[in-house]
């Protein structure tokens, strides 16, 4: 199954890809984009991965996924 998403929103888009992960049991293959953002895994250290001097400090921040349960 192949799906073709033009939403733009990473808390959307992250939120697709989990549910797809957990709902749907043939292969799949997701294609989207995100508007700005930094999306950090649970297992990346933010502080060592991100270019602090790109990010700008005065766009707006949001949690999308605080914790996510282990599978």
């Amino acid at each position: 199954m192949g799906l073709w998403q033009d939403e733009t929103d990473p808390a959307w888009n992250l939120a697709t890809e989990e549910y797809l992960l957990d709902h749907v049991e043939e292969p799949c293959f997701l294609v989207w984009r995100n508007d700005k953002a930094v999306v950090i895994g649970r297992n990346q250290n933010a502080l060592a991965e991100v270019h602090k001097t790109f990010v700008d400090p005065t766009y707006k921040t949001r949690a999308v996924c605080p914790q996510l349960p282990s599978r």
